[in-house]
């Protein structure tokens, strides 16, 4: 009989059953102590509440976004939605002007009920009022659906978003072109009636400059032809050195309206993200038309930040801004007019380009330029205001080609999103940001799955969360729930993505139209306590990796590390050069910002998005010396011999990146790696070493946060992104933990009961606790190494477990015993180094639970479209199926309630207890023993510990499944859900209650 190290946490096999008693996450995950109702003290684990993880405050609790038909809405509809919201234990809605599967007609009635009127400006109201009740926080988007926009602007508006267009002619060597300026061969869009002609010019074609789909041109040859246009004609005349191209540049308004529309009337077009005059617009309306005295009033009580969704402007030319020319010539140092070329593009396309070098450098101080435009002007101006009204601000900072990173800093909220984002690296740039600007939340708007309308799984919800919540993510925005009706809406209700063009929508619209909001609050609860944990403290992350291009949502990674550190235990977040300016980009200690992420090492590559280009600006390159005089290790990837400025460069700039690098290189704490597979051994020479150090390669991923002397690990089975293949395996492996406490020990902390227990089983060596990691796929838990006093109660008892034969050893209470699902003799060796030898007497054979008695309750569509009705059905059940493959429930959406009983001898609860293993269960689930409800059980692992339950004779067993609303819809609204596929619902198991034994260490 081989012995067991340490910990295990998680998924079992046929002897593991008993390793999921200490999983955190895991519905068997400990001993809950007595049961509701009380249980014999011989079966209570020692469990104990430490505080607010058993009942996280509201402000800890995920959100929703709320999806309103405009202003089409009743007050009192809208009070019921918030008591809604808070009763099922979520603590922040964000209002949104969405109905995406109501758009193109007035059927909404923009001009009494649209976004802004005083219809929308009566629901916020109400909204408000309530929420204050209610002690949930509203949040409130911009502008309707998205991008930000107004209703006060037409398109030739100066505060309006432009673009610049451009035309062409092809002029041969020598030829002369007579006729109009060359027109964009893009009409303008819809509202669109001026336009301005800002330069004509022409240049001499060179193929050496050329490239797939893309004309070379030769910069030198510029002709500025913009004097010779007269009354909109051109008469010009090509040299004769070559084929000329000759261009014309227009500035007008991109006419973008927001999504999904029409939200208002007269139309609402998007504002001028890079002008102060397109913010004061957002502004100006709010004031004038929304922010009434009473809606003023009540933001300061139950306002919480201004949103505004990813920044999607679209163009088929490029986005423009009346000062940008003079902005960039100011910012960068010379005209950007003689290059427009290199950044214009017809249908959505680059086109044109001069030297390769020349190129990149110009479309970078571009990108640089509206980067510094859009933060100053929108971001930060914006955040001034909404502090100014008592709100913060939030927002998705991507969607452009600027620097997101440095946005998301400026930001009181970054929030990233879950249908966006490619993979994880994606939210650590955003991570990087919250943390080095010292803030604490990072959102993520979740579930907008596509195709995923009534047919979305909160297991698949948290699957998807289980590995964002590692890379950072700790404030849930759940997309989302849509208000009750509106005008044109079938059964079950308005739902703002469904249908989308005719079809299924994307995004899921809960509430209590759906059957597992009956469980909605042990999701909310388990949600809402690991949000906790990963708002403690501060956050500590191994590595910081360097990228000169702060762009977000590109799904580009560390290279290594997303690779191959990560499967190891490694952390990192990815910083752009703007947060190397921030005042927290200071190092003690070894350490960058050590009063925050407390960096071990900056990793610094070639730009990645520019084929690992050396490229570095001169100030950071000075910021990053400064750190290495100061002692922070730093490691360059590649040969920096050939290093430049990204841009254009000044005379000199080059040569001094080049002598700063020098000088770099030539610190005691600095490595080179040869390439990215020499970065592990760079990370050894310098003697950095993880938090985290897994005991072989693995899909855990973790997040390490530092409260005191506190220690909070949170773990998850999961994968970098959601298309990687194969799928995730369960894993089972030691994971040895830093501690900041040289007395801390460890606990577990089960996220879906609340509970806390102390782990009997691991090492010590040092600063470092082993323990034992068993997950299944998307499982999560959390370690805690803390002081014995982290619990409220229960003793510190020692020696303790390094070993054992058993399958688990635990402290019930003050006694250790140790637990087996087999009878036999088990050695256990203690912290002292003492062996101890327990013997388990008779344990019972596993018992199938087959037959069930299964009462459905069947929800269908009733007299109004958010009208549901039920019909029951009772089937006797001699072997467990999914409904869909039942003849009576193949169709059927709703609640099924399945009981059995199972006979147990005579003094079972002397030294037994069991598992109850559920098996495959679809989806959300409850569990009842002898009357007494369990607590939550973990959906993803749904195995719970019914021991302190059971009683000698007669049991009954009662399980509770709710499902999604597919099925039905596949029949009540066959015209857009008739292809889905049936959805297979129910227990379907296989059913086990599953015997241990358990006997005192003595």
């Amino acid at each position: 009989m081989s012995s067991k190290d340490s910990l295990p946490v998680g998924h079992f096999g046929r002897r593991g059953f008993l390793l999921t008693a200490t999983a955190v996450g895991a519905g068997a995950a400990i001993s809950w102590g007595s049961p509701l109702g009380g249980a014999p003290d011989a079966w209570a684990e020692g469990c104990a509440d430490a505080g607010r993880f058993l009942h996280p405050g509201r402000d800890m609790q995920p959100g929703f976004r709320w999806w309103w038909p405009d202003g089409m809405v009743d007050p009192a509809e809208i009070r019921r939605e918030i008591d809604q919201i808070a009763d099922a234990g979520f603590g922040r809605v964000e209002i949104a002007a969405v109905h995406h599967s109501i758009t193109g007609s007035t059927s909404l009635d923009p001009a009494g009920h649209g976004w802004g009127t005083p219809a929308w400006a009566a629901g916020v109201e109400a909204a408000l009022e309530q929420a204050a009740k209610r002690d949930v926080t509203v949040d409130l988007t911009m502008g309707p659906a998205w991008p930000a926009s107004v209703p006060t602007i037409t398109p030739d508006s100066p505060a309006a978003i432009k673009e610049l267009a451009c035309g062409t002619a092809a002029v041969a060597s020598g030829a002369t072109y007579t006729g109009a300026v060359p027109a964009p061969p893009t009409p303008a869009a819809s509202g669109v009636t001026a336009q301005t002609l800002l330069a004509v010019q022409a240049f001499r074609v060179n193929p050496a400059n050329a490239a797939r789909k893309i004309t070379g041109l030769e910069a030198s040859s510029l002709q500025d032809l913009t004097a010779q246009v007269k009354n909109g004609q051109l008469t010009w005349t090509a040299p004769g050195d070559g084929d000329y191209v000759l261009f014309g540049y227009w500035v007008r308004g991109s006419g973008q309206q927001p999504e999904g529309g029409p939200h208002t009337s007269p139309d609402a077009y998007v504002v001028d993200h890079f002008s102060r005059a397109g913010t004061q617009a957002v502004i100006d309306f709010w004031e004038a038309s929304i922010l009434t005295p009473r809606i003023r009033k009540l933001l300061r009580k139950s306002g919480g930040a201004l949103f505004e969704d990813s920044i999607e402007l679209e163009t088929k030319g490029i986005n423009w801004t009346p000062g940008l020319p003079a902005e960039f010539e100011k910012r960068i140092g010379y005209s950007l007019l003689p290059y427009l070329p290199a950044v214009v593009k017809q249908g959505g396309n680059l086109a044109y380009a001069f030297e390769v070098n020349v190129t990149k450098q110009i479309r970078r101080d571009l990108s640089k330029t509206l980067s510094q435009l859009i933060n100053e002007n929108h971001f930060s101006k914006l955040k001034t205001w909404a502090h100014s009204i008592g709100l913060e601000l939030r927002a998705q900072p991507y969607g452009l080609e600027t620097d997101a990173i440095s946005s998301a800093a400026i930001l009181d909220i970054p929030e990233g999103e879950s249908i966006g984002f490619k993979n994880l690296d994606d939210f650590r740039c955003l991570a990087g940001a919250r943390d080095m600007a010292g803030r604490q939340l990072l959102s993520e708007e979740l579930g907008a799955y596509s195709g995923g309308a009534y047919n979305t799984t909160w297991e698949k919800v948290l699957k998807t969360v289980g590995g964002q919540f590692a890379a950072g993510v700790n404030n849930v925005m759940v997309h989302g729930f849509s208000y009750a009706s509106a005008p044109g809406a079938n059964w079950p209700g308005f739902a703002a993505f469904t249908p989308y063009k005719g079809a299924i929508g994307y995004g899921e619209s809960w509430g209590p139209r759906h059957p597992t909001w009956q469980h909605i609050q042990d999701v909310s609860g388990y949600l809402s306590r690991v949000q906790q944990v990963l708002r403690s403290g501060s956050p500590s992350v191994d590595v910081a990796y360097f990228w000169q291009t702060g762009y977000v949502g590109t799904g580009l990674g560390a290279q290594w590390f997303t690779a191959a550190g990560v499967p190891l235990g490694w952390t990192h977040q990815i910083l752009s050069p703007e947060l190397l300016k921030l005042p927290s980009a200071k190092v003690s200690g070894g350490r960058l910002a050590p009063d925050g992420p407390a960096y071990k090492v900056l990793v610094v590559d070639g730009d990645i998005v520019a084929s690992r280009e050396h490229t570095m600006p001169v100030e950071t390159t000075e910021r990053l010396v400064e750190f290495a005089s100061k002692g922070l290790p730093i490691i360059f990837v590649g040969s920096w011999s050939d290093a430049h400025v990204p841009g254009v460069p000044k005379t000199g700039e080059n040569e001094k990146v080049q002598a700063l690098v020098t000088k770099l290189l030539a610190q005691p704490t600095v490595r080179t790696a040869a390439d990215t597979a020499g970065i592990p051994g760079a990370l050894a020479a310098l003697g950095i070493e993880r938090d985290a150090v897994y005991a072989q390669s693995s899909t855990l991923l973790n997040a390490h946060r530092v409260d005191g002397d506190v220690d909070y690990y949170y773990f998850c089975n999961g994968k970098h992104a959601e298309a990687v293949k194969p799928p995730v395996a369960a894993i089972d492996h030691q994971v040895s933990l830093t501690r900041s406490h040289h007395k801390a020990i460890p606990f577990v902390l089960d996220a879906w009961s609340g509970k806390v227990q102390r782990i009997a089983t691991y090492t010590e060596d040092g600063d470092r606790i082993t323990v034992r990691v068993t997950l299944k796929p998307g499982e999560a838990t959390v370690i805690v190494l803390a002081r014995p006093a982290f619990m409220d109660k229960g003793t510190w008892r020692d020696p303790h477990p390094t070993r054992t034969e058993a399958d688990q050893a635990l402290f019930a209470g003050d006694t250790l015993v140790v637990r087996s699902a087999q009878a036999g003799s088990y050695a256990t060796v203690l912290s002292d180094g003492t062996t101890v030898t327990t013997t388990i007497a008779d344990v019972p054979a596993v018992m199938p639970l087959s037959a069930w008695k299964l009462e459905v309750e069947d929800w269908q569509p009733g007299s109004t479209p958010a009208e549901t009705v039920t019909v029951s059905h009772e089937l006797r059940l001699d072997a467990l199926a999914a409904w869909s493959v039942i003849p009576e429930l193949q169709d059927v959406s709703g609640i099924g309630r399945y009981s059995t009983t199972v006979e147990l001898a005579d003094g079972w609860t002397r030294g037994h207890g069991a598992y109850l293993d559920l098996g495959e269960v679809f989806d959300t689930v409850r569990i009842t023993v002898n009357g007494r409800r369990l607590p939550p059980v973990d959906l993803i692992n749904p195995v719970v510990d019914v021991g302190p339950y059971l009683k000698s004779g007669t049991n009954t067993v009662e399980v509770e499944v709710a499902t999604t609303l597919n099925n039905r819809l596949r029949v009540a609204d066959s015209g857009v859900y008739g292809g889905a596929s049936r959805q297979a619902y129910g227990l379907i198991g296989p059913v086990r209650l599953v015997p241990y034994g358990q006997a005192a260490v003595r």
